[in-house]
């Protein structure tokens, strides 16, 4: 394959995953860091624990996840990595957003947090690209890989289909709950639950 060959098939897959990047980062920054009207990681946290009932470690992961996922999208580092753990937590708050059909609230008729699943099936499109086809051109990835030897970059494939398996379980099932329920006020942050709940909810639009 030409040099211009290789270039034009790595442009789509690079296209998905530099989308994934700047589209999921503004979200992961929201819950983990409290950027964007978001209440950051303790807020976020509280609201996943203690109105979702999920545990800690499972919290705590795809919030990382999707902060992180993003930045190793951008620079083309562990991208068929990054992009399973953005399907997976993609693929969680599918189901949670099930019961309110396939549209978002485009036009706010809707209560807060009362989206659909369409935004997600298209991030979960776009992730599929990378992990099937790798990051695609300007990536860390390529340069890594093309300094490696051939038994290196067979070993690295194995760990890296391990961890991906691995990574794609705990994302889905940290993200796979329940539509959210219940109220109260988190011990630690002193945010009302429903108030986190409405933001974190609206963060996925």
């Amino acid at each position: 394959m030409s040099p211009h060959s290789q270039r034009a098939a790595g442009s789509g897959p690079a296209l998905a995953r530099i989308t994934i990047a700047g589209v999921m980062f503004p979200h992961g920054a929201q819950h983990a860091l409290g950027w964007f009207g978001g209440y950051g990681f303790g807020g976020t946290f509280a609201w996943m624990t203690d109105t979702l009932g999920i545990p800690a470690l499972l919290a705590a992961s795809a919030i990382v996840i999707e902060l992180v996922a993003p930045l190793a999208l951008f620079l083309g580092v562990g991208s068929r990595l990054a992009a399973l753990g953005v399907a997976g937590i993609m693929l969680g708050a599918t189901a949670t957003h099930l019961p309110n059909g396939f549209f978002m609230n485009w036009f706010g008729t809707m209560p807060a947090g009362s989206e659909g699943f369409e935004y997600h099936l298209i991030m979960i499109a776009l992730a599929a690209v990378v992990a099937i086809e790798g990051g695609g051109a300007f990536t860390i990835d390529r340069v890594i890989s093309a300094r490696m030897s051939l038994p290196s970059r067979r070993a690295a494939a194995t760990a890296r289909h391990a961890a991906v398996v691995i990574l794609a379980l705990l994302a889905g099932c940290a993200d796979a709950t329940s539509p959210v329920s219940g109220s109260g006020h988190s011990a630690n942050s002193g945010w009302s639950t429903g108030q986190v709940e409405t933001n974190v909810h609206s963060a996925y639009r």
